[in-house]
Parts: C-alpha cells; sequence; structure tokens
C-alpha cells in the first residue's frame, strides 16, 4: 500500500495533508490548514497629523476526511470523497489617530468555524511517485464570531464598554472548485 503526503493553498489558508491508505482504494487522510497575515501603514506625521497602524491574523484548521480512489490510468488518479473541518483565528489591530490609541483585541479566538465538504479530486502524475493535483466539491460551512475587548488611550475619561450579549455567525452552502496547485509524494 502507498502512503503519501501533499501540500496544497486553498481558501483554508494552505495545507498539509497526510494520507493513510487503508487498501488499494480507500484512504483517510488528515489536513493541517494553517496561515498569517499582517498589515501595517503609517503616513509619517507625527502629532495630530498622525495616522499608522498594525493588524494580524493568525488562522489554524484540522481537516479529517475519507477518499475512495478509482482506478485511472497510468498517470491520473481519480478520487470522490467526504471532509469535515474545524477552525479557528485569532486578531489584533492597534491604530493611532493623532494621541489616541486604540487597541481591539479578541478575548480568544476572533471565530470558529465548523463545515462540511463533498468532493472529488483528481491527481496527474508528472513523475513515478510525484503528482499535481485539482479538487472541487460541494460543501456547508458555518462561522461563529467572538466579541473584541477594545482599549483606547489618550481620550481623557473613556471607559471600555461591558461585553454585549450579541452574537453574529455567518453560513454558506454551494459548489466549489479549488484552484490550487496540489504537489504531492507517494511513498
Amino acid at each position: 500500500m502507498q502512503q503519501g503526503i501533499d501540500f496544497s493553498g486553498d481558501d483554508i489558508g494552505g495545507q498539509f495533508r497526510v494520507s493513510y491508505f487503508l487498501n488499494d482504494n480507500m484512504a483517510l487522510r488528515l489536513g493541517l490548514g494553517f496561515g498569517t497575515a499582517s498589515y501595517k501603514f503609517d503616513n509619517g506625521e507625527t502629532g495630530s497629523n498622525l495616522e499608522k497602524g498594525t493588524e494580524s491574523t493568525t488562522f489554524f484548521a484540522i481537516l479529517p476526511e475519507f477518499v475512495y480512489s478509482f482506478h485511472g490510468t497510468a498517470r491520473l488518479a481519480p478520487y470522490v470523497g467526504a471532509g469535515i473541518a474545524f477552525g479557528s483565528a485569532s486578531n489584533k489591530s492597534v491604530d493611532e489617530d493623532g494621541d489616541v490609541k486604540v487597541t481591539v483585541k479578541n478575548t480568544g479566538d476572533m471565530f470558529n468555524t465548523f463545515g462540511f465538504n463533498v468532493f472529488t479530486e483528481f491527481n496527474y502524475f508528472i513523475a513515478e511517485n510525484l503528482y499535481l493535483g485539482v479538487e472541487a466539491g460541494i460543501g456547508f460551512s458555518t462561522m461563529n464570531f467572538k466579541h473584541s475587548e477594545i482599549t483606547v488611550e489618550g481620550v481623557p475619561g473613556w471607559t471600555a464598554p461591558e461585553p454585549s450579549k450579541h452574537k453574529e455567525s455567518i453560513s454558506t452552502f454551494g459548489f466549489k472548485v479549488n484552484p490550487i496547485l496540489r504537489l504531492g509524494w507517494v511513498f
């Protein structure tokens, strides 16, 4: 039986996946999605004309999947499968406008997400154990947002508001093609 690993980039923020084949046609895969982004701006001014800030976001996901392989050709390997996704992100931003400094920090995670996907995948072997792949599927995901902690410096007498009980969530369902370049190695 062949085992494999692959690397890909997609809307999960980049993935590293490990496959364990139960037999010649069935495999279990575990994907780890991760990503980080940061943004900075500075207008170069000082005093009341100052405008600068930073923002950073980090994302992590775990994606267990089951795949079934069909007999393809010597170079093309078609699959179908299903998987679920669990993820979360954290975020912090600091903005300065003149003498006022606003810090927005998540009290824990920015959001948690859960989803499932049914997909088909095609891997094309460019060498004996090296392949490129593409995936298309239909799926559902929901994202629940958490509240942020806000601090403001430079405004006399300002106090932070009490955390509200307000909750927010986004759900999506639809067809998607991951226009990604997946590079994998079978051993």
